[in-house]
């Protein structure tokens, strides 16, 4: 039974890849095109990423482990080797053996803290470097349409190779290209909160909601354009009455 309660990455690979082919095929060899390529392969990455945060780091795991059992014999077997009853052990001499034994177990306490968080904090960095990727392509993506307004003859130049090849596109084109890339950016939006899932940290949180703010944003700018396509359209097919 599908319970929808969490992102599907399957699913999510399908829609990426659905969207990709979409506009490969109605804008072939555009830029829009090439950066549907990039978008789904760094999809691709990113799910794989995601799922890879999950797993847990042995390496370190074990080491934690080690240094809390070193902790527990310090603890248990320091002030059992301090022979008490021996003749001419003094109070300052004992004070002295226990104020060691504590530095030891603080340092030992420190160390455990280190090393029971560097998996946390590694996990934390390779996440924050994976969603810095997907801003800065949310910024590649709204920076093939800033140019693009309703109203006007859009030229765009191909690929290199290509480059006295231009088409011209129309609103009706120009209103697709915009949802195209609405839909890219919404994707966007769904590939950082995989990150939220896989990793329940805080400051992974935070950049997560930075990012789907700034999809949230960019999209709401590309749809002011598409109405304003649709509103002109309108226009030009409502008869004029005398």
């Amino acid at each position: 039974m599908v319970t929808y309660r969490t992102l599907d990455p399957g699913r999510l690979t399908q829609t990426t890849e659905k969207i990709v082919a979409q506009i490969d095929e109605t804008f072939p060899g555009s830029g829009l095109a090439a950066v549907a390529h990039s978008f789904g392969e760094q999809a691709r990455e990113t799910i794989g990423r995601a799922n890879g945060l999950k797993a847990p780091i042995w390496k370190i795991r074990w080491i934690s482990c080690f240094l809390i059992l070193l902790l527990l014999v310090g603890t248990v077997f320091i002030p059992l080797s301090m022979n008490l009853k021996e003749a001419g052990t003094s109070w300052s001499e004992l004070a002295e053996g226990t104020d060691a034994a504590l530095h030891l177990i603080v340092i030992l306490g420190g160390g455990i803290f280190f090393i029971a968080s560097w998996e946390m904090r590694k996990k934390r960095n390779a996440a924050l470097d994976a969603l810095s990727e997907l801003r800065s392509l949310a910024h590649i993506i709204d920076m093939h349409q800033i140019t693009k307004d309703p109203g006007l003859e859009h030229i765009e130049e191909l690929p290199e190779g290509e480059a006295d090849t231009r088409t011209v596109r129309s609103d009706a084109q120009l209103a697709l290209y915009l949802d195209f890339s609405s839909d890219m950016l919404s994707i966007i939006g769904k590939l950082a909160a995989l990150y939220a899932e896989n990793l329940h940290d805080r400051v992974v949180l935070d950049a997560v909601n930075e990012i789907e703010s700034l999809s949230n944003g960019l999209c709401a700018k590309l749809w002011q354009k598409i109405m304003i396509i649709n509103q002109i359209a309108e226009a030009h097919a409502t008869p004029n009455k005398c």
